[in-house]
């Protein structure tokens, strides 16, 4: 159940939504973030397409980085998972709900016409301070059919809640990248060879591309997104038609909506994310240290021996 944005125009009758100007909740509640989408050019978009790609090269390193920065600012990082194809368009276009369910997405992924319904017209991402140790959640389904969602507060024991956070922050947007990534060439309702080679062959560059990062104040998250009943509550999803601009992506939204009058608010509202996020500076800071004076010591052919 993962929307991707799989068009190069964005869809009509679109709420976009960026809270980098949104100073309070009130404001924010009364879509005081909504603009309008940015108009670009062929050119422009192919030309951002072209960056995207060569940086997804690098994204390990450098979404280490990031994310470090993010956490050291107390800023929220919800994870969304897709194909090369829907990461790129993202990117350049941001989330368009209009292309929630899409043929090229991970509920497409699965075959299963129900699930891709549900999906539509939203939205979805992981953030892994959903999980709750003290908290597990129950379906329970009336007497009319409804389904509802409610905490059963049972007591999750350690492995449970370290899958969870694993399964939240990392395994869940993988996952839903490599079954969107399965229908990125061929549907998977397509049969033989031919279409068996191409869903691979999508798989394997679903796999390797990078997960999505969406930066949020936490306060304001819920302006945009709420948890996802389809998901037990471990997903986030948009409202129908609300699309979130790219000022809440990658580096760009962490400056946008990080470096504000609330950051010594959040830092003092999150110190466990705001050590990591400095641990995480750190760690990387000596990695590229230790990497650029092997660089200088060493050839790159011996460099390369002593890794291995």
């Amino acid at each position: 159940m993962v929307l991707q944005s799989s068009t190069e125009t964005v869809s009509p009758d679109v709420t976009w939504m960026d809270l980098t100007n949104v100073k309070t909740t009130d404001e924010c509640l009364g879509c005081g973030g909504s603009h309008p989408p940015i108009t670009k050019s062929k050119a422009r978009r192919a030309a951002e397409k072209s960056f995207w790609l060569i940086s997804a090269i690098f994204n390990p390193a450098l979404q280490f980085f990031t994310t470090g920065i993010a956490d050291a600012i107390g800023l929220g990082t919800y994870r969304h998972g897709t194909n090369m194809k829907n990461y790129l368009n993202i990117r350049v276009n941001g989330a368009d709900p209009g292309c929630g369910g899409s043929e090229t997405g991970s509920a497409a992924g699965l075959n299963d016409s129900t699930y891709q319904e549900s999906s539509k017209r939203r939205f979805y991402v992981f953030h892994p301070a959903t999980g709750n140790i003290q908290t597990t959640y129950q379906e329970i389904i009336t007497d009319d059919g409804e389904e509802i969602i409610i905490e059963a507060g049972e007591e999750k024991n350690i492995l449970e809640s370290c899958f969870e956070r694993a399964w939240l922050g990392f395994l869940g947007p993988r996952f839903h990248a490599v079954l969107s990534g399965r229908v990125m060439f061929a549907s998977a309702a397509e049969k033989g060879p031919v279409a068996t080679i191409k869903q691979i062959a999508g798989i394997l560059i679903g796999l390797f591309t990078p997960t999505l990062h969406v930066y949020f104040d936490d306060e304001f998250a819920a302006c945009i997104i709420g948890k996802d009943p389809d998901y037990s509550m471990y997903a986030y999803r948009t409202p129908e038609n609300v699309g979130i601009t790219t000022a809440h992506f990658g580096f760009k939204g962490i400056v946008r909506q990080g470096f504000n009058r609330r950051i010594w608010k959040r830092v003092k509202q999150h110190p466990g994310r705001v050590a990591l996020g400095v641990a995480r500076i750190v760690l990387g800071t000596m990695g590229v240290y230790y990497a650029s004076q092997q660089i200088a010591t060493k050839r790159p052919s011996t460099l390369l021996l002593h890794f291995l």
